[in-house]
């Protein structure tokens, strides 16, 4: 006689239902056949033992959006608005709706070690990035860029001042927020850009330099 372990299966299966409450039996039938699919998708041909493997999918889709306000007059008008910016000691600021740049304008952005221990971001500007931020770093000294940004959340990141007139497009600012957000900052402009074509797809790259005048060796994509 063959055995036949599917025949043998099924009488246990058919005893073992005499025992059920009619009310239990499709419950218990919904649980069977969910650990059966569970386990056929954690063992199946097409299943992903390696949960690390869908992350560089999802952060390469991930963007993010960036401002740079010039600070008004005192007076202010229609088109300005005050601001507050950084958390731990906030500093309110007079500043024009309009941004004068914005993440369209950037080919490529970096996180940097600062020399007191500390993380920067800097941005190198396109074409179009580059001659209007030297044209706006030149009219308007002493004044202040106040730098907002939104990538999971929104928040106005910086205001430096204006010191010397930027011709080479790069801007640099310390950030008030975590190396953590930063780094989604950065890597959120980078797809835009890359998006955008400001930038080639990059391979390999370091996500810090060593110090803010590594900045100086940003390559021109073109």
């Amino acid at each position: 006689m063959t055995y036949s372990p599917l025949k043998k299966m099924r009488t246990c299966l058919s005893r073992f239902n005499t025992f059920l409450n009619p009310i239990l039996r499709p419950r218990m039938v919904l649980v069977l056949l969910t650990t059966l699919w569970t386990g056929c998708e954690t063992t199946g041909a097409g299943a992903n033992p390696d949960p690390k493997s869908a992350k560089p999918v999802k952060e390469k889709n991930e963007a993010s959006q960036f401002r740079m306000h010039l600070e008004s007059n005192e007076f202010g008008g229609l088109g300005t608005t005050r601001i507050k910016v950084l958390r731990s000691a906030p500093v309110e600021l007079l500043v024009l709706k309009e941004a004068f740049v914005d993440e369209r304008d950037i080919q490529q952005a970096r996180v940097i070690a600062s020399s007191e221990g500390g993380f920067m971001i800097a941005v190198q500007m396109n074409t179009h990035g580059q001659l209007v931020l030297q044209m706006e770093s030149t009219a308007n000294r002493n004044r202040r860029i106040a730098v907002w940004s939104n990538w999971t959340v929104s928040r106005w990141l910086a205001a430096p001042q204006i010191t010397r007139t930027i011709e080479d497009g790069i801007f640099i600012f310390t950030p008030d927020c975590s190396r953590e957000e930063a780094d989604r900052i950065v890597r959120g402009l980078n797809n835009v850009a890359i998006k955008l074509k400001n930038q080639a797809k990059p391979g390999k790259q370091k996500k810090v330099e060593e110090d803010e005048d590594a900045m100086k060796r940003f390559k021109t994509y073109k």
